[in-house]
């Protein structure tokens, strides 16, 4: 999907920059959790000058990697019983 940024420029859905408060609402996490996360080298962020912004398309691949690793550790721990 394709919006207009408020520049008028075209961005597609996934380069759009979030800030972290967009990553924050979007998790459901507090701003201090994102940026813990981004020390951790959990959601890499992108520098803007002194601001971290994250691809929208970089914050949904993570989430799908969480999604696939806890479905992998209820799997293993079903299969260990």
């Amino acid at each position: 999907m394709e919006t207009r940024d408020s520049n008028s420029v075209l961005v597609e859905d996934g380069d759009r920059l979030l800030s972290v408060d967009d990553v924050a609402d979007l998790l459901s996490v507090s701003r201090n959790w994102v940026y813990r996360q981004a020390r951790s080298e959990g959601l890499v962020p992108l520098r803007v000058g002194k601001h971290c912004r994250w691809r929208a398309r970089d914050v949904r691949a993570w989430i799908e990697l969480q999604a696939e690793a806890a479905m992998t550790e209820a799997a293993l721990a079903g299969g260990a019983r």
